[in-house]
């Protein structure tokens, strides 16, 4: 009797094992169903599944050069390591090895990029679809019912629309980098034609034209986005403003037709380089560098090239007797493009390099490499010291 006794007692027991074991199981299992969803959620939040799928778009390539794409070149930009080439009908993605990451249709000849970190922003003026890109797919789109008439992003991804309105001459929607609205600016008096948003996502910069007493004057407002009020209003009586952006959290630089003007967030004038009644024909920015291209060739058959920094000083000068077709410049050296072929000049303009030939069109320096494009390639200079 005693062994029928511990024989049901060993029974029971093993039986609560089997239960506790499968209910061990169960629970293992539901747990990791639950971090497969939850990791899954953040891989996407956090855009991990288009880092993957930009990685794997990239692999390959039999280097340059590669073969021009047809119809008419619009712009040329650096994307992070990769080539971004906009033409009149399509945005193509190339990679450090050559390879067509993407290609991106529907563009035209008023299409606009407009490039900030590892996406590219674009659109028509007027048009109603605004898209941003990664390397190797579309992140966002959407349609802005009165037409889009200027936009920018900044290198974290934050970035701003200008649209017409109903109530309004121009309103400004504001974007974090997750595609998320965050602030609206509108103007009942002056055209707005262009905007910056800071680095940090906390301050708008926009600039707006307006006419008073028959001459034309630029205003430039300054907002806090957190507290949403108006930091500072600017004028600048008969000034275009060409350009405003954010070089930093705390500095704005502003390029007008006449003159280079930093201010401080609180709207207060750091400093201001004259052009001397010269026309300003082209300016590029690195870092805390500007580069001015000045002077109408057609007359006088000369321009004048500036690098000036954030103190408004001009660190070196050159004048030219030839035309200059297209320049740039990294953290080390200036390029040149002109009829004869491209010029390379440390930041004291003394040349460096030559490479001669008649045939580049436009020139573009992206992470130490030096590419170019002809009517016929897109090709690389080499690596820069």
């Amino acid at each position: 009797m005693a062994n029928t006794t511990d024989f049901q007692k060993l029974r029971k027991k093993r039986q609560r094992k089997e239960t506790l074991k499968r209910i061990l199981i169960l629970g293992g299992v539901a747990l990791a169903l639950a971090s497969v969803v939850f990791l899954n959620s953040y891989l996407i939040d956090i855009g991990a599944t288009t880092h993957l799928s930009d990685y794997i778009s990239s692999l390959g390539g039999g280097g340059y050069p590669v073969s021009v794409p047809g119809g008419e070149i619009i712009s040329v930009e650096g994307l992070d390591t990769d080539l971004a080439v906009l033409n009149d009908t399509n945005l193509y993605i190339y990679s450090p090895k050559g390879k067509i990451i993407s290609s991106v249709q529907q563009m035209n000849s008023n299409s606009i990029m407009d490039v900030g970190g590892k996406r590219v922003l674009t659109y028509s003026i007027g048009s109603k679809r605004l898209a941003i890109h990664s390397r190797s797919q579309e992140v966002f789109a959407q349609d802005f019912p009165f037409g889009v008439q200027y936009a920018s992003m900044n290198e974290q991804g934050y970035f701003a629309v200008v649209t017409s309105s109903q109530q309004y001459v121009s309103q400004v929607l504001v974007y974090d980098s997750s595609f998320k609205e965050i602030y609206q600016f509108f103007s009942a008096e002056n055209i707005v034609t262009g905007v910056s948003v800071s680095p940090s996502g906390k301050m708008l910069a926009v600039a707006c034209l307006n006419t008073q007493n028959g001459m034309l004057q630029s205003v430039l407002y300054l907002y806090r986005l957190n507290a949403e009020k108006e930091v500072a209003k600017i004028l600048l009586t008969e000034e275009l403003i060409l350009n405003v952006d954010f070089a930093e959290d705390k500095r704005i630089s502003v390029v007008t037709d006449k003159s280079w003007v930093n201010f401080s967030d609180t709207g207060l004038e750091l400093n201001r380089y004259s052009f001397e009644d010269q026309p300003l024909i082209s300016f590029r920015s690195q870092g805390k560098n500007m580069l001015f291209l000045l002077g109408q060739y057609k007359d006088t058959r000369s321009q004048d090239l500036a690098v000036v920094d954030t103190a408004g000083i001009q660190r070196a000068g050159l004048h030219s007797s030839d035309r200059i077709r297209d320049m740039a410049l990294d953290s080390k050296n200036i390029y040149l493009l002109y009829d004869d072929g491209l010029y390379t000049y440390n930041y004291d303009f003394n040349e460096t390099s030559a490479f001669h030939t008649r045939n580049i069109s436009r020139i573009v320096p992206v992470k130490n490499r030096l590419y170019y494009l002809t009517d016929e390639e897109i090709a690389v200079l080499g690596l820069q010291p």
